[in-house]
Order: structure tokens, then C-alpha cells, then sequence
């Protein structure tokens, strides 16, 4: 039968618990700080969102936004002749204030890309007046343009929204998208922006990449709400804060696993060596060598069972040596005791024979005639 020792079971068994025990730890701390992350990202949003919308200039967003073009649904933004058009307004100090707020915002938060609209004429529309995207000369093809009108596509209440509190981008069960009567193909789109959920964001994706907006109204000097501030955060960057978050994680648990692993060896050793030397010991004197030593683990501080066996064991060896000892004085007395045993028969077997047996029966007879012949002598 293959033989295991001890510490390599405890060794075995210990390691398998731990592994399971900081498997389970690790997965639900990791997936607890990451929503945690989530939660900052949220908050910091949020954070963010408020304070660009309280400190943007809400007088001068209102008279930008009487400067827009009127709503043409045929309107080529891109086009040469709107360019020429919305130009003028472009060019005032209106603008060039709001568009070097919302790069002052970015570089505060260079992962958040802010942008101002107001309220549109029809239903869910929106109309932007600035964009940092519009700063960015190797991106300029990413922002909106001035004046540029924007319907919905889906979840256009949360444009809405925006102008009434601060709103995070959510999606709804697709079950209840035909309940808003949006118009196009919205299971397609659904599908073509990639929504995923982020803890309590939901991430979207377009041409420019994957992204988690928000959206707060600004108000005037007088308190009114004349538009409304959206910022778009970089979901690489929530992404990437999440990896970050997991691997540092993984680092430390896979760490104290192996600080743990080592623990447990060594405790698992100091177990098993004073069984060891127990176990050797026995052996030994298996082999009728009872002079072994194991006092040493009889004098622990503490008892314990490990303790109490190698006591019981030293004293069945003086026990043994005693035993042999007075087997060995007696070794002298077992010839004559064997000879007297020889004797006794021998002499049963010579009372077997014929002659001897008779002569036996006739020995009382013989032994009476010969004291009344001693006692007429001693008369005579």
C-alpha cells in the first residue's frame, strides 16, 4: 500500500480549504470593490456634473441659444453654406466663453467630455450650442455643431430629464421600449450600441467608442432652467479602473495565500515532527531495541496528546527493559528444570515395561516381609 505521510495530508488538506475559502473571499471582495469603484465613478460624475452646472454662465447660454438657426429636418450640418451660416455666432464672445468653460471642466477631468444644449422645438429634441470635442482639431469630426438639432433615437426622456434634474443614462427592459412609440428600427439600435451595464451606469458605444453619460440642468441668474450641461466619461477609463482595482486585488489575495500556504506548513510540521520522531522510535524498538529516548516529548509546557502517547510509550519501554531484564536472571535455573522434567520422564517410561510394571505391584508385598524380618531381629 503507498505510503502518505502525515504532513503532506495536512499539507494537501489545508491547502484545499484555503484555496476554496480565499477563492469564495476573493471573488465576492473583488466584485464589492468593484461596485464600490462604480460607486465613486458615480459619484464623482454626479460631482461633476453639478458643479459644471452650477458654475456654467446660464444668462449667457440662454442668449447663445436664441442665436441657433431655426429647425430645418433637412439640414446638412456638415455642409459648407450652415458653416457660413452659424459663423457669426460662433465668432461672438458668447460662445468663446461657454466653449473655453467646457475646456476648463475637461481639463479638470480630462476623462470627462462636456457639452451644452437647450430645448428644442419638438418632443425629446435637443439642440447643442458648444462642444469640447470642437477645441480638438484632430477630432473635430467627433463634436456637434452649433445649432445642430437631435432627436432621440431611445430613452429621450432622459433628455427630458435634463432639464429638470441631474440624470444618469440608464436603459430600460426591452420589453417596455414599445410603450414610447419610437420611431426606426430601436431593437436594431439597441443591439448596434452595444449596452452593457456598468454597476449602476450603463455604458453605450459609437463610432468614437464606449462611453457613460450624465446630464444636469443650468439655470439663469434669476433661477430658471434655460438649458441643460451633458458629460461623456470614457467607460475605458471606468474599465480601466476596474482591471485596475481586480489585479491589485489579485496581487494581495494571491500573496497572503502563499504567506498562508507557508503558515500552514510549517505549523503542519511542527505537528507532525514530534510524530515522526515518535513513529521512529517505535519502530526501533520493534525491532527489540528498547533503549530509545523520547523524554523529550514528555517535558512539552503545554500537554497535549502527542505528549501523553510518548509518555505512555517510555514507560512501556521501561516496562520492557525490566521484563527482559528478569528473564535474562532466570536463564541459569532453565537447565535443571528441563533435566528434572527429562527425569520424571524417563522414569514414567520405564514403568511401562512388562518386568518393571510387575515388579512394582509386588513392591508393597516385598517391602512387608522385609520390616517383620527387622522386627524379629530386633526381638531375638
Amino acid at each position: 500500500m503507498r505510503f502518505l505521510s502525515l504532513n503532506t495530508k495536512l499539507t494537501i488538506i489545508a491547502a484545499t480549504v484555503l484555496t476554496i475559502v480565499l477563492s469564495v473571499a476573493g471573488y465576492f471582495t473583488i466584485n464589492l470593490s468593484v461596485q464600490r469603484a462604480y460607486s465613486k465613478i458615480e459619484e464623482s460624475l454626479n460631482d461633476t456634473l453639478l458643479g459644471a452646472a452650477r458654475n456654467t454662465d446660464g444668462d449667457a447660454l440662454e442668449e447663445l441659444g436664441l442665436l441657433v438657426p431655426s429647425y430645418d429636418p433637412n439640414t446638412d450640418y456638415d455642409s459648407t453654406s450652415y458653416q457660413a451660416k452659424i459663423a457669426p455666432a460662433m465668432s461672438t464672445t458668447l460662445y468663446q466663453d461657454q466653449i473655453r468653460w467646457l475646456d476648463t471642466i475637461h481639463e479638470i477631468n480630462p476623462h470627462a467630455y462636456p457639452y451644452l444644449f437647450v430645448k428644442g422645438p419638438l418632443p425629446h429634441q435637443v439642440i447643442f450650442v458648444a462642444d469640447e470635442w470642437a477645441l480638438d482639431p484632430a477630432n473635430r469630426e467627433r463634436a456637434t455643431e452649433f445649432g445642430e438639432y437631435y432627436i432621440a433615437d431611445y430613452r429621450g426622456e432622459l433628455l427630458d430629464l435634463a432639464f429638470q434634474q441631474p440624470t444618469l443614462f440608464t436603459i430600460i427592459d426591452p420589453s417596455e421600449i414599445p410603450a414610447y412609440n419610437y420611431s426606426g428600427d430601436v431593437i436594431a439600435y439597441l443591439r448596434d450600441y452595444n449596452f452593457a451595464q456598468m454597476g449602476n451606469l450603463y455604458t453605450y458605444q459609437d463610432v468614437w467608442g464606449e462611453w457613460v453619460s450624465g446630464y444636469a440642468p443650468v439655470r439663469n441668474s434669476q433661477g430658471q432652467i434655460v438649458g441643460a450641461i451633458g458629460i461623456d466619461y470614457e467607460a475605458d477609463y471606468v474599465r480601466a479602473t476596474q482591471r485596475a482595482i481586480a489585479r491589485e486585488l489579485l496581487i494581495t489575495f494571491t500573496i497572503t495565500y502563499l504567506i498562508l500556504l507557508v503558515a500552514v506548513a510549517l505549523v503542519t510540521r511542527t505537528v507532525t515532527t514530534p510524530l515522526k520522531r515518535l513513529t521512529h522510535a517505535m519502530s526501533i524498538a520493534a525491532t527489540g531495541s528498547y533503549d530509545q529516548d523520547v523524554s523529550a516529548l514528555t517535558r512539552m509546557r503545554i500537554k497535549d496528546e502527542i505528549s501523553v502517547m510518548a509518555d505512555v510509550f517510555q514507560q512501556l519501554l521501561s516496562y520492557a527493559v525490566e521484563r527482559e531484564q528478569e528473564l535474562l536472571e532466570q536463564i541459569p535455573n532453565y537447565p535443571i528444570i528441563v533435566d528434572r522434567i527429562k527425569t520424571d520422564e524417563q522414569v514414567a517410561k520405564m514403568f511401562t515395561e512388562p518386568f518393571l510394571r510387575r515388579l512394582h505391584e509386588k513392591l508393597p508385598d516385598i517391602r512387608k516381609r522385609a520390616a517383620l524380618r527387622r522386627e524379629k531381629n530386633h526381638s531375638d
